[in-house]
């Protein structure tokens, strides 16, 4: 884990954390030009920790997960980086607040003073006209959060076949989707998940803030603001053991 670090002020809810992840310690040129924006665009408010794939597999396999007791042997099982990812950052948010962000998402409309104190959840739409599952934020102990990785989990845990792994329908978009709309259920508010900008009420009496519009779902953040991510991941796993042995 790399951290820029920083601290947030007493009294806010969602604290001024960063959490990006990629597969290796090495990054391309792009990527590296991408967490500078993040740098730049933050200041010295936030803190920025970079979770490569080593510092996912301690977060999750050195701690007893009372919360999600299955999670260590649901994601043993699980042979789809980008689905491990999924369910990571719903736990990792969940455990410990801030903001997600994928590797290729860059800020555009969103600014270090964007999350207020009082936010408890922050989601941009996207373009499906669901909050956006690349890039949210959350407090600590968020039930948004809870409710995503549980489906995520159940999902993956009870698949037909292992080498399942379409993580948009599994983990992803839809594992979020359900989550959102459990959340507002505990609520007694019944929802397809699809809304619209505003402020949603849920479990606990907590809050999910909702920005931007599906038409635009660029408007907050740019989903792919590095292009080509594949390839960027791929020679991330190449130039691991030559330069970062």
């Amino acid at each position: 884990v790399f951290i820029f670090w920083a601290s947030s002020p007493p009294g806010r809810r969602i604290p001024h954390l960063l959490h990006i992840t990629t597969k290796s310690r090495c990054m391309t040129e792009s990527f590296a030009h991408n967490v500078n924006k993040w740098k730049q665009r933050l200041g010295s408010k936030y803190s920025i920790y970079i979770h490569d794939d080593d510092a996912v597999n301690k977060f999750v396999y050195q701690k007893q997960w009372m919360e999600f007791p299955e999670l260590k042997e649901v994601m043993a099982c699980i042979t789809a980086g980008a689905a491990k990812a999924d369910v990571w950052r719903y736990v990792m948010i969940w455990e410990y607040g801030g903001v997600y962000t994928d590797m290729d998402s860059s800020p555009n409309k969103f600014s270090v003073d964007s999350i207020a104190d009082e936010d408890d959840a922050f989601f941009p739409l996207e373009m499906l006209g669901i909050p956006a599952q690349y890039w949210f934020a959350a407090s600590p102990r968020h039930p948004v959060m809870y409710l995503s990785a549980k489906h995520a989990l159940q999902t993956m845990a009870f698949r037909d076949d292992i080498s399942n792994n379409n993580a948009a329908k599994t983990t992803g978009p839809g594992a979020y989707k359900t989550g959102f709309i459990l959340f507002q259920q505990f609520n007694g508010i019944d929802t397809n998940g699809y809304v619209d900008a505003g402020l949603y009420m849920g479990a606990h009496g907590r809050s999910v803030k909702v920005v931007g519009s599906k038409s635009n779902s660029n408007e907050w953040i740019i989903r792919e603001g590095v292009k080509g991510k594949g390839g960027n991941y791929e020679k991330m796993v190449r130039i691991t053991t030559t330069m970062c042995e």
